[in-house]
């Protein structure tokens, strides 16, 4: 029930980044990235595990920074794309992706637009 729960907060948290209602920030250690709220901290990470296959999780954790609920998934399970995803946004938001895409392309004197959305063939 915990891990649903962790799953439906974790998708509430994907929309408000991409709405740019919240900003997620570089963790110290710079291997994840933290969105911090007075009640508990959201930790989005990625890594490898010894058979080489790609990990995405997310942890909860409390004000004290112990981990009070985790949803941790590789390729072949459930959850990977949804921790995928959030992983990719989180990331964004904190390395301010969007905004130097901006600035180049106004360098260049091309006027920021939203991105074409793709047809069904994956094509723009």
């Amino acid at each position: 029930m915990a891990s649903e729960h962790l799953r439906h907060l974790a998708e509430e948290i994907m929309g408000a980044t991409k709405e740019r209602k919240v900003r997620w920030a570089e963790s110290a250690t710079g291997d994840a990235f933290e969105l911090k709220f007075k009640n508990g901290v959201l930790v989005s990470k990625t890594w490898f595990d010894d058979e080489q296959d790609l990990w995405y999780g997310v942890d909860l954790e409390n004000p004290e920074r112990r981990v009070i609920e985790e949803l941790h998934a590789y390729r072949r399970q459930n959850d990977f794309e949804l921790l995928q995803e959030l992983y990719l946004v989180a990331r964004g938001s904190a390395l301010d992706v969007d905004v130097t895409i901006d600035k180049i392309l106004n360098e260049l004197g091309v006027a920021e637009s939203e991105p074409k959305p793709r047809d069904d063939d994956g094509q723009f």
